[in-house]
């Protein structure tokens, strides 16, 4: 009778380790189409593994699939944009600090069933770029003047990826505050890592940028200065979904928190660069990022 009590006993305790190994394994992490999520989302997939926490990667989302993702609870673990989720998400333009914005976004979205963490000391906010020769040919340094330049240069056209161009704080609305024209056929949509490599061979004339993007120096590219102050501060950050059971949120805020602690502008420019023009892998430069500060 003994016996069978035990072996009762170590069946309910296997099982419930199972279950709760099942329960981790059901952990995902999901990220935008570009060199910096990836690495973003890799980075998480690393660490929380290295912690006893078995995470899966979701892979390649469009930022409107990826935030109702975390919404439902498909993707438990993603990293966000203030700018991003203030104006295209929460149709929020007044103008606010980057700490204010951090805090609004934060109390809006939680609404949503998105929980913001720590904000990260990354800035990545959107661009329009020239090549060096054109801005010093023209005379050109911020978007006011890119007006003047696309008047005289009827025939310029501008990269843009897909999402900038459809974004409530995109291509559109950015032309608009600008008052810039540009026919339809000059815009050229390309996937979001092409738009650098089209302007500096020549094949468009001006690009929408990401300001962590290491092409930017690489390339020697002249990125406007947005003098009119359309674009928010995108302070990136690491979010959750709701649905994670409160022990798990716990768990997981913490590490996050500890992960975000360590992200600059600089280190987030650093890796995109030895992704994107060294070539090396993601799993290879998030690897080295994490044990350079300690966090493997």
């Amino acid at each position: 009778m003994l016996n069978l009590i035990s072996r009762w006993a170590l069946s309910l305790f296997l099982f419930g380790a199972f279950s709760f190994n099942a329960i981790a394994a059901q952990l995902s992490v999901g990220n935008e189409a570009f060199t910096e999520q990836r690495l973003l989302a890799e980075l998480t997939k690393q660490y929380l593994n290295s912690q006893g926490h078995e995470i899966t990667s979701k892979g390649d989302m469009f930022d409107k699939n990826l935030r109702r993702s975390i919404v439902s609870g498909r993707v438990d673990i993603a990293w966000f944009y203030t700018g991003s989720a203030l104006r295209d998400f929460n149709q929020i333009e007044t103008a606010m600090t980057p700490v204010q914005a951090y805090e609004l976004v934060k109390k809006l979205d939680k609404s949503h069933g998105i929980l913001w963490l720590d904000m990260s000391e990354t800035n990545n906010s959107y661009g329009i770029a020239v090549r060096r020769e054109d801005a010093e040919k023209y005379g050109i340094n911020n978007m006011s003047e890119l007006d003047r330049l696309m008047l005289e240069n009827s025939h310029w056209k501008l990269a843009t990826d897909s999402s900038f161009y459809s974004r409530k704080d995109g291509l559109k609305p950015l032309m608009k505050h600008y008052a810039h024209k540009m026919s339809h056929g000059n815009l050229k949509i390309m996937k979001p890592d092409e738009t650098y490599d089209a302007l500096k061979s020549g094949r468009v004339d001006i690009a929408m940028v990401y300001a962590t993007d290491g092409r930017i120096k690489a390339y020697d590219l002249v990125v406007l200065e947005d003098d009119k102050h359309f674009f928010p501060g995108y302070i990136l950050a690491p979010v959750v979904s709701a649905t994670l059971p409160a022990e798990e949120q716990a768990q997981v805020t913490a590490l996050l928190n500890n992960l975000s602690g360590v992200l600059t502008t600089e280190s987030m420019i650093e890796m995109n660069g030895r992704v994107d023009l060294e070539q090396k892998s993601v799993r290879e430069v998030a690897s080295h990022f994490l044990k350079a500060n300690k966090l493997l």
